[in-house]
């Protein structure tokens, strides 16, 4: 996929030549009904949460070792090992994203990256999610009605976001995102579509918190 983060090269060789070598693996890595052998070092290389588990070791069984994650679905630990190793391809996200919106995605793959402690892989989550918002609030904003983007899908992405967990890390970098994108659509929404924003929980009070920042010149949350 075009923009993904990729491991440098000698990391991808690396990992793609050990993860042939399956009976060199020293870990086993467990997620519901799914089990893979992986490699300690290159866990470890990518991943500081992998990295603590492994040198604390409180979850650790067995002589080869191995770590149970039920945080997270088989589908997406098996997309995360991908990006690891360096095999992404296109079914590597489209096995996060299954039924989800663009925007469910974006969320889903910044709290998996987010929990692993990935970097590189959470700002890709995120960068997906703007460039996904924006341009559909800017194609709403520069066409007069008919809309080439029907307020409505604007609308589905707002309950999309704000019906995530709020415990997820995502919320807190996204909904400002979502603050800015209320406050400069506003004057091109119908009444009735305005309102239907309004009665989102939390959509509201992220506009005009936005607002409010932008007036003690805080830069926008991009």
């Amino acid at each position: 996929m075009a923009g993904v983060p990729q491991p440098t090269e000698l990391e991808n060789k690396s990992a793609l030549e050990l993860a042939s070598l399956a009976p060199l693996g020293d870990l086993v890595l467990r997620c519901g009904h799914k089990v893979w052998v992986v490699h300690k070092a290159i866990l470890a290389n990518k991943s500081p949460w992998f990295r603590q588990a492994l040198v604390g070791a409180p979850n650790q069984q067995g002589p080869a070792g191995l770590i149970t994650i039920e945080e997270f679905s088989p589908a997406e630990i098996e997309s995360l090992l991908e990006y690891i190793y360096g095999m992404i391809d296109d079914n590597t996200w489209a096995r996060i994203r299954g039924g989800r919106s663009m925007a469910q995605f974006s969320m889903a793959l910044y709290d998996l990256s987010d929990f692993f402690e990935i970097d590189e892989l959470r700002s890709y989550s995120h960068r997906v999610f703007v460039r996904h918002l924006i341009s559909f609030a800017s194609d709403f904003q520069l066409y007069a009605g008919p809309y080439e983007v029907d307020a409505e899908e604007i609308i589905k992405i707002f309950e999309d976001v704000y019906g995530w967990d709020d415990r997820s890390p995502a919320v807190a970098v996204i909904r400002p995102v979502l603050g800015m994108v209320f406050s400069e659509i506003q004057y091109r929404l119908e009444m009735g579509d305005f309102r239907a924003l309004c009665e989102i929980p939390g959509a509201l009070e992220d506009k005009r918190t936005y607002e409010l920042e932008q007036q003690q010149g805080y830069p926008p949350p991009l």
